[in-house]
C-alpha cells in the first residue's frame, strides 16, 4: 500500500508539523497528486477492504481542482433519473495537509437537488449517528446540508514519532465505511417508499451511435464523408440504461472529384472507388432514433453528417466527448483512444467508422459506480436543452 504514494509525499506526511509552519504551496500541490492516486487505488480495493460493501456497485471517483473522492452505492436503487441521490464517500482535500477543518473524511452524502433531501436527512438524524460520526464541525457548529453525518480523519492523528502510518489511515477509512453500512436499511426503506417504481417492461427509446471518416482540409462545408458507421441501440427511457443493439450499418462512399485532400493511409482511393452509401438504410436509422450520439459531435460529426443527410437536423444530438465530465471520473483525457485504454475497451480498428462506433458504444456501456456513462450522457439532455434555451448556445468544452 505504501507504494501508492511517492517517496516525496511520504516525506511530506512525515513532517506535517514543519510543513504547517512553512505552509509550502509546492508541498500542497505535490501531495494532492498523490491523493488522486490513493483515491483511484481505493476505487478498485474498497470493497475488499470493507467486507460490508463487497456486494455493492463499483465505486466511482470525482476529481476537481480542490478535492477528490471515492463514492459508492449498493445498487441502482440509490439513483434517480440517471443521477446519484445518496452515496457513501471518502473525500480528501487539496489543503488537507495544512487545515484541520478540511481534514479527510468519510460520510453519507445526499444530493441537495433531490426533492427528498431534507426529509431523508431528518429521518437519518432521528435514527442516530454511527459511532465516531458527527453532524457538525466541532469548532463552529456549522452543519452540512448534504451530509447528515461524517467522520473526520485528521492526518496528524496518524503520525507517530515523525512517521505517517499509511496502513492505519487506510484501515480507518475502511472501518468508517463499515460503520456507515449500518445506515443502509434506513436509506433503502425510504427510497423504496418515495422513488417511483420501475415497470417490469420499461418504455424504450433509441439512440444512434455514429462515427464518420472524411477527406478534406477540416472545413465542415467542404470535407467529404467517405465512411459511415451507425449502430442503433435501445435504452430504458426511465433509467437511461442501454438495453441492446438493434441494427448496424457501415458503408463506404466515393466522393469523386469533390474531395479537397489526399486520401488517408487507412482508406485509399481504391477502397472507396465506385462505393455508394445505401441512403435508404441511413435515413431509416435516422428516422427511428430519438437521439444521435458521437464523440465530438458538434465540432466534427454533426455539421458534416447533416450536410449529407439533412433529416438528421431534426434529431437531438449528444456529444460523448464534451457532454460527460470525464475528468471528474478520474480520467485524464476525453479522447476516445485514452478512454478505451483506461476503461479496458479494445478497438479493433481505430480511425475506421464502424470499429470506432463500436468502441464508443463499449466505453459508454461501462459503469461509473452503479450508473453507466451512457445513462449519464442521456441524463444531460434536458439540462443542455435548458442551457441552450436560456443562452442560445451550448456550454463550451474540450474538443476531440
Amino acid at each position: 500500500m505504501a507504494s501508492t504514494l511517492r517517496p516525496q509525499s511520504i516525506e511530506l506526511l512525515n513532517n506535517i508539523a514543519l510543513l504547517r509552519r512553512l505552509r509550502d504551496p509546492d508541498g500542497e500541490a505535490n501531495l494532492y497528486e498523490d491523493w488522486k492516486r490513493l483515491v483511484r487505488w481505493l476505487q478498485s480495493e474498497l470493497r475488499n477492504l470493507a467486507p460490508a460493501l463487497r456486494n455493492w456497485g463499483k465505486p466511482w471517483v470525482a476529481i476537481d481542482a480542490n478535492s477528490v473522492s471515492v463514492n459508492v452505492e449498493p445498487d441502482a436503487s440509490w439513483t434517480s433519473g440517471g443521477q446519484s441521490v445518496v452515496c457513501f464517500y471518502f473525500s480528501i482535500f487539496r489543503e488537507s495537509l495544512f487545515e484541520d477543518h478540511s481534514a479527510p473524511n468519510v460520510g453519507l452524502w445526499i444530493n441537495l437537488e433531490w426533492e427528498h433531501c431534507d426529509a431523508l436527512r431528518a429521518i437519518l438524524q432521528a435514527h442516530g449517528r454511527p459511532a465516531g460520526f458527527v453532524s457538525a464541525y466541532s469548532d463552529d457548529g456549522i452543519t452540512e446540508q448534504d451530509c447528515p453525518f461524517w467522520r473526520s480523519l485528521p492526518l496528524q492523528d496518524f503520525q507517530i514519532s515523525g512517521t505517517f502510518d499509511l496502513q492505519r489511515f487506510v484501515k480507518e477509512i475502511a472501518a468508517a465505511f463499515e460503520s456507515l453500512a449500518a445506515a443502509r436499511p434506513i436509506v433503502d426503506g425510504y427510497l423504496a417508499a418515495h422513488l417511483p417504481g420501475r415497470p417490469l417492461v420499461p418504455p424504450l427509446r433509441k439512440a444512434l451511435i455514429l462515427d464518420l471518416e472524411t477527406w478534406g482540409a477540416g472545413n465542415p462545408d467542404q470535407d467529404e464523408i467517405i465512411e459511415v458507421g451507425l449502430i442503433l441501440t435501445a435504452y430504458d427511457s426511465g433509467s437511461g440504461e442501454l438495453v441492446g443493439v438493434l441494427e448496424r450499418y457501415e458503408g463506404l462512399r466515393d466522393p469523386g472529384r469533390r474531395a479537397t485532400a489526399a486520401p488517408s493511409g487507412r482508406l485509399t482511393q481504391q477502397m472507396v472507388a465506385g462505393k455508394k452509401l445505401i441512403n435508404e438504410r441511413v435515413e431509416a436509422l435516422i428516422n427511428q432514433s430519438d437521439v444521435i450520439i458521437s464523440h465530438n459531435a458538434f465540432g466534427f460529426d454533426k455539421p458534416r453528417f447533416e450536410r449529407l443527410f439533412p433529416s438528421s437536423k431534426s434529431r437531438r444530438w449528444l456529444c460523448s466527448c464534451r457532454d460527460l465530465p470525464w475528468s471528474s471520473s478520474g480520467l485524464d483525457a476525453a479522447n476516445l483512444e485514452h478512454l478505451c485504454e483506461r476503461l479496458g475497451v479494445k478497438n479493433r480498428g481505430a480511425h475506421r467508422a464502424m470499429p470506432d462506433a463500436e468502441a464508443l458504444l463499449q466505453v459508454l456501456a461501462q459503469k461509473d459506480g452503479t450508473i453507466s456513462y451512457f445513462a449519464k450522457l442521456i441524463s444531460t439532455a434536458p439540462r443542455l436543452e435548458n442551457v441552450i434555451a436560456r443562452t442560445g448556445s451550448r456550454p463550451q468544452g474540450k474538443s476531440k
